[in-house]
């Protein structure tokens, strides 16, 4: 202290005491009071002179001196926290104060400082600073860096502005800028997060920024003296509360004023706006927390994205750029106020790339959620993402609950604070699962549905519509769909809604809206991949019932042309499209949009209400012809078609030209035949010649070996579709290979296809075009007979016929019952399909009727006509009398009857038949065909040539020729030769003109007959045979000759029919004539044919198909794959009572691959019976069952599969119980029970002249009586024991309960007619009968051991009588749970299928999958060995013990956090109850916003540990009820000893 006192000096006008009185108050208080001491200079030494009576002094008075400067030593009072330098001379700020580290108060107020410079931000502690009272005209921006600053007054200076980041001071509370010369206040004044107090007064204000209005802790806002308007003024006077108010309105209107300043203009188009979306290449974007980085912010043409909108934003996430093929991850974003792209980087963990993902808009939370898709490895995904779409961060929450499995094309939406999750391709098939996702808990459910649910399928769209109600629409699994459904969310039921009028076709990734009652559906994919923009609208009003009511779809005027590139979404009755180009704004580059090197650069939005119905012409009202769609589709790709369907080889050129240069001629000669059908155009519009469409294929099918699986596969694999033109040929006839892709086609298709597989497996098959009736050509079946009925008709006649011949004694033997089996083995229906329909439609002849006019003939036309027809018959005669005889009855039965001039009425009323039509002829000679037969390639039917329903034939062709028929009636006439009339010796010129001479088919007499030359071999072409003639030279008429030369060809076309001369020469004995140039047959230009296994085994489009027939329905369903019912069943036949086809008779219905073992079950609804067929294997031992409702059940089994030999068992319900065996040890062969009815009529028997008012009182009852009912008769039956004398082997024992007594009844010996009885009853009497009078008398103690015998065979009687009511009501409930829970046994095909889709799959995946829960618990086994009851009740004591364990670890590890969260909420309470007082507005705030994130954990812990301890014991008794369901624990089952 004396060195302290001797460094004492005087400080300006202080002397020394005075000095070293006020070093001694600082010494003690840290504070240093210099003030009004006329200082004009710190004198040297003061610093140290200071530090020595206290060297950490943190206050420092010098106001009101004469300071100029300050030492630099000052920086040594290095804990000097407030430095007052008020009303000094300072011109600035001294530097050194800017050093000092710890300064938290500075005051520079009343002194002559004009600038603040850039060193102010070096005292980043500051929270108080006046400068005040100067000449300050700018302050440096480094003053906004001072983040702890809460005061800051700068009142009476000379500023005309403030920093534009002085918003930028986060802890601002205090701010005074009056008394300047500040005309406006920057933007940034309305960021401050604290602010409480500004003093704007007397400044040159005429406006206050906007921004202000937000200032959320503002409670003094002076705005006095300034020149503001008057509006400012007006607000300012009516206070601080009206002012915020007032500059929040006007911001959000300057806001709306540069929304529309700078939004884009857009260009009306129709009942759109298009516009030109922005995006730079490369922008700068600031993240906080971190580096800038560098953006492309175009949003590249993209695949498998979602598209979603938010307000006037709209979302793009994910999906796979198409210009180099990655998988992303990103945001894209874009507004309706700016129309520019932006990649928005976001924070957190961003989830991993994925394309055919689902995301929906949380509404309540605004946030985008994203669940599942596939990554760029192809593995599938189920987790769940959201994007906080104010802070744009990624979050991954931690769902409960079991999720839905690994999934893509998923769709979902937002329905009460969940997200619903519907459908999607899951790892082993397509799933219709629905599931929900509480947004708040993040807790996953599957709700139980009732009613018919949607198939299952992927890509499909759902909305919600009147708030409670989901609709689904579309989507695809093996095909395109086109269905509707919806759920109710209250009834949890779903149903499929039966719709009308302008119904859209199926599509997939199509948009679904709900908007003021109506639903939209818009856009998509169709069958073929090809992009839709048609547009359909349908009225839903509230309160509508969907299981009657029949909604109506109206095509809508989308106004949206086709575009390569294009993304839809729907949102509060706006469609707004994203696409490539436009034809208003630009189109692009195809080749770029082909590569993907576009972005998304027109946008187009409209208004649903702005829209309007299609006005339908009268073409477009016409159903759609599927072919003519399919073929314009693949002309649009025929790049990607094979070679040979866009081009011609030379081969193929030449023979186009040589058939073009035939159908010349033809048309010159006959100009009133139908033009030759030679050359149609393919799928891709080029022309080829019909021959070479055929490919005759070997397909790898056994069942497509045979002519009846050929037959019957075509026509239910195929959709037929009506020709476009019934009068005239298809233009396009595309290939048996597409066909067969599409599933689909009319006649010519079918009939090509059938052709070809025929020929591919050995038949001589020809593809034949003609003349059909109406229905025919539309394949209506309605008035024909059921091919199913028709086979069991042919099935009962036969087997009725062979039982008469067994009965008359003669045999079915030799070679015609040999060949007459080979149709009726493998091919039952061979037969069948060539008869005629029964039950034809007679039409009524009309009661008046113009008479025609008379025909004038010539008579030397009359009589070449009648050679004509008599050479025809004696033809048709040698070359069908056997076919001419299996069909005598046939035409009558169709309602074809032959005219006066020898060829049937074709048509309506007699008019010739102008409907053309296509089928297949297959001849007699290869493959045990005895006789030719048509085919008809739609039902695969086949007919007699003298009984088919066609009424002409044109021409017909196979793979190597085609013949023009030149048997007409009428020559060069448009008349009809009907099949009847026709001989179909192709080797004749004269009467089948072929294009080829000597090619493909011209059969001799003896080749037709099943001659030697039938026999000779196979082509190798197909398998087909022909015998080559040599050509003759031509001798036509001299016109004929002289138009070909005329014509310059370069190639001779053959001759026609009408110049053939049989004498081999000219008429002048002249040298014959060269043979023409004909050019040789190019091969076909289809590839092989080929289906797909999942394809065949589906049998047929889309796995269904359905036929009406007379008073009949048939159906059939695939077998196996996507397609399969989920019930099994493959065939379905409903018979009528009437032709309206309105009151059921009866329903087949035919099953496969059931766990059950049903095969088949038979409904008769008028008699309330049902018939069930089981195959081997079933649950006890079932065979069949047949169910009369309230009155009867009888059942047959596999006595062979059962332990007590039970072959039937017969149930009169409430009446008696019958039941019969085979094969049992102790010979029972009967076992009967009669139960006691109400009224009795005291008949031995039961009755039997009530029973028919008994089984009356029975159905009046309604339900089956479940109370165990008295028994009161039992009879058992036994067979003969041969090893046991008669007169002691009982044949039936009866136990009369009610009557007390027993009786027993021996079999009948040897030469015998009565038989051995004995009476016992239960007072004592007995009655014996004995038929040998030689036999000795039984004892009266045999006859009681008998007797007691017969009373304990009797208690077990009577327990086998329950124990048999037991096994009826148990095989009742299997049977109920058994339908209600239908299990199907996968095939090995399905599962090589479901292992070749996980293959692309991880293998974690597999591995996984392959874990076996009980493997840990299980003892080591060797070999076969089973577990003991002991060892199983041991895994099963374990494995509970072990889930018990786990869950309660659980609860433990949930209740340790909740306690952990409880306690520090608690010491956080306490502790700001404690220092409340001394904390600052800050700490408050900070304590506020954790105790709030406190509680909201500690809910969320206790809403999981409930609902843990509900799930706990649900858990236990699940796995339990597992473990005694597992089959190696099949020993808990076992009966203890």
């Amino acid at each position: 202290m004396e060195a302290a006192k001797a460094s004492l000096m005087p400080v300006g006008q202080l002397s020394i005491d005075v000095v070293e009185e006020r070093l001694m108050e600082a010494r003690r208080s840290y504070k240093l009071s210099l003030g009004y001491a006329g200082i004009t200079m710190l004198p040297a030494g003061f610093v140290e002179m200071v530090k020595k009576f206290n060297p950490n002094i943190t206050e420092l008075e010098l106001s009101s001196n004469n300071l100029s400067e300050l030492p630099d030593d000052i920086e040594d009072l290095r804990y000097l926290r407030t430095l007052r330098l008020k009303y000094n001379q300072f011109k600035r700020i001294p530097a050194v104060v800017t050093r000092l580290p710890q300064m938290l108060v500075l005051e520079v107020s009343g002194n002559q400082i004009s600038a603040v410079g850039e060193s102010i931000g070096n005292m980043s502690l500051l929270r108080e600073l006046d400068l005040s009272g100067n000449m300050i005209s700018r302050v440096s921006d480094a003053l906004c860096t001072l983040s702890k600053l809460e005061s800051l007054s700068i009142e009476n200076n000379r500023l005309e502005q403030l920093p534009e980041n002085i918003g930028d001071l986060p802890s601002l509370v205090k701010l005074d800028m009056s008394n300047n010369a500040i005309r406006f206040l920057p933007l940034s004044m309305g960021h401050f997060k604290k602010i409480q107090r500004i003093d704007c007064s007397n400044n040159l204000l005429s406006r206050v920024p906007p921004s202000m209005g937000h200032l959320k802790f503002i409670k003094e806002l002076n705005l006095r003296y300034n020149s503001l308007d008057d509006r400012y003024k007006a607000k300012v006077e009516e206070g601080l509360s009206r002012l915020l108010a007032f500059l929040r309105e006007e911001e959000e209107r300057e806001r709306l004023e540069e929304v529309e300043r700078l939004k884009p203009i857009g260009t009306p188009v129709g009942s759109y706006l298009e516009f030109r979306c922005k995006a730079e290449s490369s922008q700068v974007v600031k993240i906080e927390g971190s580096a800038d980085v560098t953006v492309d912010n175009r949003c590249w043409l993209r695949q498998g994205h979602t598209f979603t909108q938010v307000g006037n934003m709209m979302l793009i996430f994910g999906g796979t750029v198409v210009k180099d093929g990655s998988t992303t991850s990103d945001v894209y974003w874009i507004t309706l106020d700016r129309m520019e792209w932006h990649l928005q980087p976001c924070k957190g963990e961003k989830p991993t790339p994925r394309y055919n993902h689902c995301a929906m808009y949380d509404e309540d939370n605004n946030r985008l959620v994203v669940f599942g898709g596939r990554t760029a490895e192809r593995k599938r995904l189920n987790d769940v993402w959201f994007l906080d779409l104010e802070k744009w961060h990624w979050y991954r929450p931690n769902t409960e609950g079991a999720p839905p499995t690994p999934r893509e094309q998923a769709v979902a939406t937002f329905w009460a604070g969940n997200m619903v999750l519907f459908g999607g391709h899951a790892i082993g098939g397509r799933t219709n699962d629905l599931m929900l996702l509480d947004l708040s808990t993040w807790q996953w459910s599957q709700p139980a549905m009732a009613g018919t649910a949607p198939s299952p399928r992927q890509a499909s769209a759902i909305c919600v519509g009147h708030s409670n109600l989901l609709f689904v629409s579309g989507g695809r699994n093996n095909f395109v769909l086109e269905d509707l459904h919806v759920l109710d969310f209250v009834s949890k039921a779903w149903t499929e809604v039966t719709c009308s009028g302008r119904i859209p076709p199926p599509r997939h990734s199509h948009v679904l809206s709900f908007y003021k009652d109506a639903l939209y559906l818009f856009g998509g994919l169709d069958e073929l991949g090809a992009q839709s923009t048609a547009m359909y609208r349908m009225n839903l009003p509230p309160g509508e019932n969907y299981n009657i009511a029949k909604p109506e779809w109206v095509e809508w005027e989308a106004e949206l042309p086709y575009n390569k590139g294009r993304t839809t979404t729907i949102f509060q009755g706006s469609l707004s499209v994203f696409q490539l180009g436009s034809n208003t704004l630009g189109r692009v580059n195809e080749e770029d949009a082909e590569k993907g090197l576009i972005y998304f650069d027109v946008f187009k939005h409209a208004r649903l209400d702005a829209l309007k119905a299609k006005q339908l012409d009268e073409e477009e009202l016409k159903p759609k012809n599927g072919k003519k769609a399919r073929v314009h589709h693949t002309i649009n790709i025929a790049s990607k078609m094979p070679k040979s369907f866009n081009g011609h080889t030379q081969p193929e050129a030449r023979m186009l030209e040589y058939v073009q240069n035939y159908k010349r001629i033809f048309e010159e000669l006959y100009p009133y035949r139908r033009p030759l059908y030679l050359a149609p155009k393919n799928e891709c519009g080029v022309p080829k010649f019909i021959c070479t469409t055929i490919r005759p294929t070997q397909l790898s099918y056994t069942e497509l070996y045979e002519l009846d699986g050929c037959c019957n596969f075509v026509s239910d694999f195929m959709a037929f579709d009506p020709l476009e033109d019934p009068l005239h040929p298809p233009e396009y006839l595309p290939s048996p290979m597409s066909c067969l892709g599409w599933q689909s086609g009319d006649c010519f298709d079918m009939a090509v296809i059938l052709a070809s597989l025929l020929i591919g497996v050995g038949y001589n098959a020809y593809v034949v075009a003609g003349y059909a009736p109406h229905a025919v050509t539309l394949n209506e079946q309605t008035g024909t007979t059921c091919p199913v009925l028709e086979r069991e008709v042919r099935a009962a006649s036969a087997a009725a016929a062979a039982a008469a011949a067994a009965a008359s004694g003669t045999a079915l033997g030799g070679s015609n019952s040999v060949s007459g089996s080979k149709m009726g083995v493998n091919r039952v229906g061979t037969a069948m399909r060539s008869v005629q329909p029964a039950n034809p439609v007679v039409e009524k002849k009309p009661k008046y009727v113009i008479k025609a006019n008379n025909q004038l003939n010539s008579k030397y036309i009359k009589s070449q006509e009648e050679k004509a027809a008599a050479t025809a018959t004696a033809d048709l005669t040698k070359d069908t009398s056997a076919a001419d005889q299996g069909a005598a009855g046939a035409a009558p039965a169709l309602g074809i009857a032959p005219s006066s001039t020898g060829r049937p009425a074709g048509g309506v009323d007699g008019l010739v038949c102008k409907t053309v039509h296509a089928w297949v002829l297959v001849m007699a000679g290869k493959r045990d065909v005895t006789e030719h037969m048509f085919i008809e390639p739609s039902t695969g039917r086949k007919y007699p040539l003298t009984g088919s329903p066609y009424e002409g034939i044109e021409f017909m062709w196979n793979h190597q020729n085609f013949w023009v028929c030149m048997q007409m009636p009428l020559p060069h006439s448009d008349s009809r030769a009907h099949p009847n009339n026709i001989s179909y010796d192709l080797a004749d010129p004269s009467k089948w003109e072929a294009v080829f001479e000597g090619h493909g088919g011209a059969l001799s007499p003896n080749y037709l007959n099943g001659g030697d030359d039938a026999r000779a071999g196979l082509d190798s072409r197909g398998g087909m045979m022909y015998k080559a003639r040599t050509p003759k030279p031509s001798t036509a008429a001299g016109g004929r000759k002289g138009s070909a030369a005329a014509g310059g060809d370069s190639m001779t076309p053959p001759r026609t029919a009408e110049g053939v001369d049989d004498g081999g020469g000219d008429e002048e004995g002249g040298p014959l004539e060269p043979p023409p140039v004909v050019p040789e047959m190019p091969p076909s230009w289809v590839p092989k044919l080929s289906i797909a296994r999942d394809a065949f085994d589906m049998r047929c489009p889309r796995g269904s198909k359905l036929m009406l027939y007379h008073q009949c329905q048939h159906e059939i369903f695939a077998l196996f794959g996507d397609c399969s019912r989920w019930d099994g069943m493959t065939e379905r036949l409903i018979l009528y009572e009437d032709v309206e086809r309105s009151v059921i008779s009866e329903v087949r219905e035919s099953f496969t691959r059931r766990k059950d073992k049903l095969r088949e079950r038979r409904v008769y609804p008028l008699k309330d019976t049902t018939v069930e067929y089981f195959d081997p294997g079933s649950s006890f031992g079932l065979k069949d069952i047949l169910t009369v409702r309230n009155d009867r059940r009888t059942m047959n089994f596999y006595h062979g599969a059962r332990l007590d030999g039970l072959v039937s068992r017969e149930e009169l319900q409430g009446r008696k119980m019958v039941e019969t065996y085979a094969s049992r040890d102790d010979r029972l062969v009967y076992r009967s029970a009669t139960y006691l009815q109400e009224e009795e009529d005291g008949s031995e028997d039961g009755g039997e002249e009530s029973e028919e008012a008994q089984r009356r009182a029975q159905r009046n009852k309604g339900k089956e009586q479940k109370r165990i009912l008295p028994i009161r008769k039992m009879a058992e039956k036994f067979a003969r024991n041969p090893s046991v004398d008669a007169d002691l082997d009982i044949a039936k024992r009866c136990y009369f309960l009610q009557e007390a007594r027993i009786r027993l009844d021996y079999h009948l010996g040897e030469s015998r007619v009565t038989r051995s009885c004995r009476t016992f009853h239960k007072d004592g009497q007995s009655q014996i009968v004995q038929v040998d009078p030689l036999a000795p008398r039984p004892l009266p103690s045999a006859l009681l051991e008998q007797y007691q015998r017969l009373l304990l065979q009797e208690d077990e009687c009577t327990q086998a009588i329950r124990d048999i009511e037991w096994e009826v009501s148990e095989i009742i409930r299997t049977r109920t749970n058994q339908e209600q829970n239908i299990t199907l046994e996968m095939p090995y095909y399905d599962i090589v299928r479901i292992k070749a889709e996980q293959s692309d799959e991880e293998e974690d995946g597999d591995e996984e999958a392959a874990y076996d829960y009980l493997s840990p618990f299980l003892p080591a086994l060797i070999g076969m060995q089973t577990l003991s009851r002991e060892q199983a009740l041991d895994v099963r004591e374990r494995c509970l013990r072990a889930l018990k364990d786990r869950l309660i670890e659980r609860a433990n590890i949930i209740q340790a956090r909740l306690d952990e969260d409880t306690t520090a909420l608690s010491k956080r309470q306490a502790a700001f109850n404690r220092d409340r007082d001394q904390m600052t507005q800050e700490e408050e705030e900070e304590y506020e916003k954790a105790v709030e994130e406190s509680l909201f954990r500690i809910h969320i812990l206790e809403k999981r540990l409930k609902r843990h301890e509900e799930q706990a014991l649900h858990k236990y008794y699940e796995l339990d009820h597992k473990l005694r369901s597992d089959p190696r624990l099949s020993a808990l089952l076992q009966a203890t000893s």
